[in-house]
Formats: structure tokens, C-alpha cells, sequence
């Protein structure tokens, strides 16, 4: 019997400065007690890409074109759920489409440090793919999940990324 091993797949950026901003909690989010926040609605949008891992097959690189969500209520400092599904254009004009389910905790802290260049962990999410294109069907038989962490990119926006590992049995 063999044990599963993780293979690193590629990595998931969503922009989500835009989020917290029309939450109006990005610029008040460092000023007051994590106990203070009201829940905000997460709006889906179409900011994100994936940017593949060297070596995981196929060669994945991504863009979100439309997002097939409700909007997701967030309170900041408590535990909250993530559903979402992001229609995404491949480098080789293809469609796929991601199914994300994330668990996840955005605090004051995290965007404190995200802020100052550190990384901030805020939970885990499972990845599942749909497509018709031959190319990247093996995607949706394959387990992948991943770690988001909140970061500041060099674009100076903040960035929600998932480092999204293959979960592989292991001889």
C-alpha cells in the first residue's frame, strides 16, 4: 500500500484588493479590533490566473473570462466558506472551467502583513476541472488542493494565491 505524496501543479492568483475595498474594509482594516467587523459580500470577479508549475502536464497557464458565483458573504476574523466557479481562457485558446471550494479567514493581521511583504496563510481550497478540449481532460480526474496565502504583488495589489499541489500515490 502506498501513501499519498503531494506534486506541486501550478499556483491560482486572484486580485482581491478590489473585494476588500468595496467591503470598504481594506483601508479601515488595520485602525480597528478584528471583534469590530461586519461581514462584507465577496464580489466574483474576473482578476485571477493560473501560472503553472514547470514539469506538471499539461502546461497550465490561465485567465478567468467570466465567473459563475453568488456573491459570498466574508466576515473578517472568522472562518468562511468559498464557492465558485471560474470560466478560464489557456494560453492555447482554450476553455476550462475551475470549480473552487475554499475555507478560508481573512484577519486584520493577514492584511497587515500581506501589506508589509510577508505572507499570510488563510486556509485551504480543493480545485476541480472541467473541459472538452482532449488536451486538459485528465485535469478533472485528479485530486488538487491547495494553500491560499494573501500576499502584496509586485503590481501592488493584494493578492489571494493558492500553491495548488496533485495529490499522487506514492510507490
Amino acid at each position: 500500500m502506498s501513501s499519498p505524496a503531494a506534486r506541486p501543479a501550478f499556483n491560482f492568483y486572484a486580485d482581491v484588493r478590489g473585494q476588500l475595498e468595496a467591503g470598504g474594509l481594506f483601508f479601515i482594516a488595520l485602525s480597528l479590533p478584528e471583534h469590530y467587523f461586519d461581514p462584507f459580500i465577496a464580489i466574483p470577479g474576473t482578476r485571477a490566473y493560473i501560472q503553472g508549475i514547470p514539469g506538471f502536464i499539461p502546461a497550465l497557464v490561465a485567465t478567468a473570462s467570466y465567473v459563475e458565483t453568488e456573491d459570498t458573504e466574508i466576515v473578517l476574523g472568522e472562518q468562511s466558506r468559498f464557492e465558485s466557479i471560474v470560466e478560464m481562457i489557456t494560453q492555447d485558446s482554450e476553455i476550462i472551467n475551475v470549480s473552487i471550494s475554499a475555507s478560508l479567514m481573512i484577519t486584520a493581521q493577514a492584511i497587515d502583513i500581506a501589506q508589509h511583504g510577508g505572507r499570510a496563510t488563510l486556509g485551504f481550497a480543493c480545485f476541480t476541472f472541467y473541459s472538452e478540449h482532449e488536451r486538459y481532460q485528465s485535469l478533472g480526474r485528479r485530486t488538487l488542493v491547495g494553500r491560499g496565502q494573501l500576499l502584496m504583488g509586485a503590481d501592488t495589489r493584494l493578492y489571494l494565491e493558492y500553491s495548488v499541489s496533485e495529490i499522487v500515490s506514492a510507490y
